[in-house]
């Protein structure tokens, strides 16, 4: 749990416009990288669903290429926080 409230603030301040875009860009695709550690664990012991797992594929096809670009735009990096968010979502319905 500690890991998603440190990872949240880190989130909240790279959205904050004083960023550059390497910055930003390394604090969502490292949240993104800690995200998909912990949703693996998840479904290791069985605690996620079907639907979740083929959501998690699906921002996996979408935002993998993004984190391993060394070219990011905002628009990119908006699309990683929105995934970032989305997988947030899905860890905290396995929590239940």
């Amino acid at each position: 749990m500690r890991s998603i409230v440190v990872f949240a603030a880190l989130m909240l301040a790279a959205c904050n416009g004083t960023w550059t875009v390497s910055d930003r860009a390394f604090v969502l695709c490292s949240g993104y990288v800690s995200a998909l550690q912990q949703l693996a664990t998840f479904r290791a012991a069985g605690q996620l669903s079907e639907s979740a797992v083929r959501r998690v594929d699906s921002i996996r096809a979408e935002l993998n290429p993004v984190c391993s670009s060394a070219v990011h735009t905002h628009g990119a990096l908006d699309a990683v926080e929105a995934g970032v968010r989305d997988l947030l979502q899905i860890r905290r319905g396995a929590d239940l």
